[in-house]
């Protein structure tokens, strides 16, 4: 299969606008999209190793069961931060999609109630999630 790049569902859209956003008014429109742009590329590098961790594993919460019952697939995680030994970061949520590329479902900043967030993204792209998988039966 062609390796395209990573598929942003719809929330997941919004959070790397939001994420956009406060980096444009913290530090400026260069800054912005540089930090856009080293994002993307570590959700791309993500794609292409092909190493993936299962989000029970990486984080030790319990909605993957609530998770799974949405979306009858497995949800992937990792963490991102834009320096090394950086403290703050995002932690990217996603699955593997029927054509072999990730669709990334949530970006959530450190701190944030992450379950809950993924749990309602999940809840609102449910029926997308259903076509891909139906796309291979």
């Amino acid at each position: 299969m062609e390796r395209k790049e990573p598929y942003y569902y719809y929330p997941a859209k919004l959070q790397m606008a939001w994420v956009y956003h406060y980096n444009e008014k913290r530090y400026g429109e260069d800054h912005a999209e540089q930090y856009i742009e080293n994002l993307k590329c570590a959700i791309e590098e993500k794609q292409r190793s092909g190493e993936h961790k299962l989000l029970i594993e990486s984080h030790q919460i319990t909605i993957q069961t609530k998770v799974a019952n949405i979306v009858k697939s497995e949800i992937y995680s990792f963490r991102w931060t834009e320096k090394p030994n950086q403290k703050r970061g995002y932690s990217i949520f996603y699955r593997k999609m029927s054509d072999g590329n990730i669709g990334v479902i949530g970006i959530f900043q450190d701190g944030a109630d992450f379950p809950n967030r993924l749990l309602e993204n999940i809840e609102n792209i449910g029926a997308e999630i259903q076509r891909d998988k139906n796309k291979n039966l």
